[in-house]
């Protein structure tokens, strides 16, 4: 009885063997995404705020294209400064076409702008990120950083 039993295991440890050894499906490549690395000398506060932008808005000499946000205060001796980075969602090869419901994107980071600023105290922290943007020319005029003590000023 032990023996008819054995070999029945035995094809079975092989059969899991051999599928460790099976080649690994093929998953189509697509172009490697260029993601530009963010590098200042200045000192970063610490201060980073999540900000939508519905429609291009102009801020400082350059014009943000609709889209997702990060954005982060910079001190340097001589100036201040907000630096404005897209975040992207990427295709990722391993998921193929389309990302499983319970897979996590991935995201590219793109800095855009580097803006100076002046800045201007709020009377408490500021508790959300919240940008004002001058309905004349649509250009940014005011930008508070959630928890950020000061309003940047463009």
């Amino acid at each position: 009885m032990k023996h008819k039993y054995s070999s029945l295991i035995a094809a079975m440890v092989f059969g899991v063997a051999a599928c460790g050894f099976a080649r690994p499906a093929q998953v189509p490549v697509q172009a490697p995404v260029q993601v530009q690395e963010t590098s200042h000398t200045g000192m970063w506060t610490g201060k980073t705020g999540h900000l939508t932008i519905h429609a291009p808005v102009k801020a400082g000499d350059t014009v943000l294209p609709a889209g997702d946000y990060e954005v982060r205060l910079i001190d340097q001796p001589d100036r201040s400064f907000v630096e404005f980075t897209r975040v992207v969602e990427i295709a990722n090869p391993a998921y193929g076409i389309r990302r499983p419901p319970q897979a996590s994107p991935l995201y590219a980071h793109e800095k855009v702008a580097e803006v100076s600023c002046t800045r201007a105290p709020l009377k408490a922290k500021a508790r959300k990120t919240v940008a004002v943007i001058s309905s004349e020319n649509a250009s940014l005029t005011r930008l508070e950083i959630k928890g950020a003590s000061d309003a940047q000023l463009f």
